[in-house]
């Protein structure tokens, strides 16, 4: 696969090398540097290396400082994927915009969330674990993947290739199979999609009935939302499938919840109401291509959730659930833990107000034991030594220097449980709570949550510091964990608000400190610096309108017409190409500019060698000819 990138490379593409599962991503790592260090492959970094300092900075503070991912990253590779930190990965994206890296390894995590910049993709597997069985990847993100093959208004095209070392035959037939299904796929509902997976479940339990004494059985039975047995799956399968039944009906019920927002409405009336909320939806256009028999077992199945739901449960604690975003189960299981979580929650912000490591630390360990046990907000994975891994981040410490064993699975729980899962079910217990207004005895008194301090924690939990300070600091863009503590620490920084951080910015204190090049530490200097460039401008910019006349030379001799509105398209070296409005490439300016232009430009073709511009901007089209 190596081997066929670099081919690639030479022939001027930039490759995308997909990977469908995540566990495939990091091994290529260390096969790269295995054929570099033997001479079979050549660095692709055309860049000076100082462009990936703030990078290198970030990842050696994450995953040390001989992680075979820094080394890729040195060479021109980006080795992408969900489970390495935040951070990071914007480091990397960020340069993969600048088109610094030539070749990306990338789970879904990249290929189907960020704008490439590749001309060729190759395809590691068409093929992924699912549901304990390897399954052809799905039409809709194979549709996904191969779209971004080509750069946008460059490449009229785009390659992709899915080389195939064996079972040739096997292969092409599955190649072509993923072809076809992705050239007559169509877009589903998602709220169908999911309906009718509980239902197909469901049918398969009862022994397939037929259409008419199914609906009558939706209709009629509670006992529809109990996990359906299916007799012929082993102990391993219907642990998976009752997994994902319940993980699909709190989707559902999230949905539905979702759907009726905040509206109090009675259970007779909901019938009529979701036929009025999702009248003209995309379920509602998709569901008309169904037989009648069909449509009316998706409605049922959808109206008799929704009244499960409401029969189950207050308007306070459907309210709770909303802005919770849970389902009804999860819902439930958090108001019979309030009793418990609640009191921490005051605790552990109360501890951080008070600048009371220890006891935060406590109360947090006590929240995540309880939080932790309940669905959707179980880590995955979730490692042995988790508490002693959230008491390292909560302290600010270097995660890189702990000596885990399985460091992957470490930072994999520091994204998933603790920068994503447990602030997402903290912050449900406040919400919870707040709707139904719950009351704490409290120094001997009665108070609500809105009476207390609750907006310490999740910033704090998110960002891997108790130092509010630090965690504003991160939060507003400082990409350095470590070198944010210090900042803060060292010019004893003490701000609550935006006003008050943009203060301590301009401050004298700061300016000083900033002047040093080895400030906050010896590697975050440069990723400060840009920092505060990015954060607080040398000088106010003002904008103005400005107007004038660039000479263009364009591909036809003749050029359009005058006056056809035309799309300028800025390159970070200042050059400037010219598309029609329909992105057709016409031509390219006779000027270079300082940078990409932060305003907007108004341009139409003027004279066969010019185009005419109004521009609303700062005045930073400063132009060379």
């Amino acid at each position: 696969m190596i081997a066929t990138a670099w081919r690639l490379l030479d022939e001027g593409h930039s490759v995308l090398i997909y990977c469908p599962e995540r566990r495939s991503v990091s091994p290529y790592a260390k096969a790269i540097i295995d054929l570099k260090s033997k001479g079979f492959i050549e660095p692709v970094l055309d860049s000076d290396n100082d462009v990936l300092a703030d990078a290198l900075t970030i990842g050696q503070e994450w995953l040390g400082h001989d992680h075979p991912i820094l080394a890729c990253l040195k060479l021109g590779v980006a080795i992408h994927h969900g489970a390495l930190p935040t951070p990071f990965r914007k480091e990397m994206e960020r340069l993969l915009r600048m088109g610094v890296l030539k070749v990306i390894v990338s789970s879904p995590t990249l290929a189907q969330g960020l704008n490439l910049t590749a001309t060729s993709i190759v395809m590691h597997a068409i093929q992924h674990f699912r549901d304990g069985e390897q399954k052809t990847i799905d039409a809709s993100d194979f549709n996904n993947i191969v779209g971004r093959a080509g750069r946008a208004f460059v490449d009229i095209e785009g390659l992709v290739l899915f080389p195939i070392f064996e079972g040739h035959t096997y292969w092409r037939r599955k190649w072509n199979d993923l072809l076809n299904e992705a050239c007559s796929y169509e877009m589903e509902s998602g709220l169908l999609t999911l309906i009718d997976l509980l239902l197909k479940r469901l049918n398969k339990s009862l022994g397939n009935p037929n259409l008419n004494e199914f609906l009558e059985y939706v209709l009629n039975n509670a006992a529809a939302w109990d996990f359906p047995i299916v007799s012929s799956e082993n102990k391993a399968e219907m642990e998976r499938a009752q997994s994902q039944w319940y993980r699909d009906l709190d989707v559902l019920d999230t949905a539905l919840l979702s759907l009726v927002g905040e509206q109090e409405i009675a259970v007779e009336e909901l019938s009529v109401r979701l036929d009025e909320l999702l009248s003209s939806s995309f379920w509602e256009r998709r569901i008309a291509h169904r037989q009648e028999i069909y449509q009316a077992l998706f409605r049922a199945t959808l109206e008799e959730r929704a009244k499960f739901i409401w029969t189950r449960s207050s308007i306070a604690q459907r309210r709770g659930y909303f802005l919770a975003g849970v389902g009804l189960a999860t819902g439930q299981t958090l108001d019979a833990l309030a009793a418990e979580v609640n009191p921490l929650l005051i605790e552990a912000n109360g501890a951080i107000l008070e600048h009371d490591n220890s006891r935060a630390v406590s109360a947090i360990l006590g929240l995540a034991e309880r939080l932790f046990k309940v669905e959707p907000f179980v880590p995955d994975p979730f490692p042995d030594e988790w508490r002693y891994v959230l008491e390292l981040w909560l302290k600010g410490e270097p995660i890189a220097r702990a000596g885990f064993e399985t460091s992957d699975d470490v930072l994999r729980f520091i994204e998933n449980g603790l920068v994503y899962k447990l602030p997402w079910a903290i912050d449900a217990v406040r919400v919870r709570a707040r709707a139904n207004d719950d009351s704490l005895d409290t120094y001997g008194m009665k108070l609500t949550i809105d009476d207390l301090e609750t907006g310490l924690l999740v910033p704090c939990i998110e960002t891997g510091t108790l130092n509010t300070c630090a965690a504003r600091l991160i939060q507003a863009g400082f990409s350095s964990r470590l070198a944010a503590i210090k900042a803060v620490s060292e010019s004893n920084a003490d701000f609550t608000n935006a006003y008050q951080f943009r203060e301590w910015l301009h401050s004298p204190a700061v300016k000083k400190l900033s002047e040093d090049q080895n400030w906050p530490t010896n590697d975050s200097h440069q990723l400060w610096r840009r920092f505060l460039d990015h954060y607080v401008p040398s000088e106010n910019s003002v904008w103005t309108t400005q107007s004038g006349v660039f000479p263009v030379t364009w591909n036809e001799s003749d050029g359009p017409p005058a006056e056809e509105i035309m799309r300028l398209w800025f390159a970070d070296n200042g050059e400037c190409t010219v598309f029609s409005s329909a992105f057709e490439e016409l031509g390219r300016l006779n000027v270079k500019f300082p940078g990409r232009p932060a305003g907007v430009f108004d341009a139409r073709s003027h004279e066969r060698t010019s185009i005419r511009y109004s521009y609303r901007g700062p005045r930073d089209i400063a132009v060379n000819t």
